[in-house]
């Protein structure tokens, strides 16, 4: 999977949509995704870029399959943030500029 194509997948994720539509703005989402903590992006890397499963992941770090799981979903919540998700959506970034210039 190409950097693209984990970045939409991350931005449909954060912002629970089908489709980015063009609007993901692909070198924030790997900024923002690159600041969560190590374990956390790791694992995040094998769940949505790589397809494994809880289970799988749980076995390659030496974690339950359940440990796994909350710590991907710990990551998913702090993508949601708002202070986390305004880089993500170049709407966003349009609007916030926007604010600024008036």
């Amino acid at each position: 999977m190409t950097d693209k194509e984990y970045a939409v997948r991350i931005y449909c994720l954060v912002f629970h949509v089908k489709d980015d539509g063009g609007d993901a703005n692909i070198q924030g989402i790997l900024n923002t995704v690159g600041a969560l903590e190590d374990r956390e992006r790791t694992l995040l890397e094998c769940y949505y870029r790589r397809g494994m499963t809880y289970a799988q992941i749980g076995r390659a770090f030496s974690l339950s399959g359940e440990q796994a799981g909350r710590i991907i979903k710990r990551a998913v919540l702090k993508l949601r943030h708002p202070s986390r998700w305004r880089p993500m959506s170049m709407a966003r970034i349009e609007k916030d500029r926007a604010v600024k210039n008036s």
